[in-house]
């Protein structure tokens, strides 16, 4: 026998499940609701989202976007909303 031989051996990685990956943050506001949806592994479009509920006396309005897109909404905001 070789006492140089050298012997490998695989190890199956454990994948996680979408529920294992995404982390989820929800804060409420007076007359608003906005959660933070986020894919820690993932690089997908559209895995990270940001989603704002008005709820309505029947029903909710919701309005979905991308990281980037709130980013955009978050500039505008502090670029022309008055401050205090």
């Amino acid at each position: 026998m070789d006492t140089n031989t050298t012997q490998t051996t695989t190890t199956k990685q454990k994948v996680p499940t979408l529920a294992e990956r995404e982390e989820n943050v929800t804060k409420n506001f007076s007359g608003f609701r906005v959660r933070l949806s986020r894919d820690t592994v993932g690089k997908k479009k559209l895995s990270n989202r940001v989603t704002i509920t008005v709820p309505d006396s029947r029903s909710e309005s919701t309005i979905k976007m991308t990281f980037r897109e709130a980013r955009a909404l978050q500039s505008f905001l502090n670029n022309y909303l008055p401050t205090k």
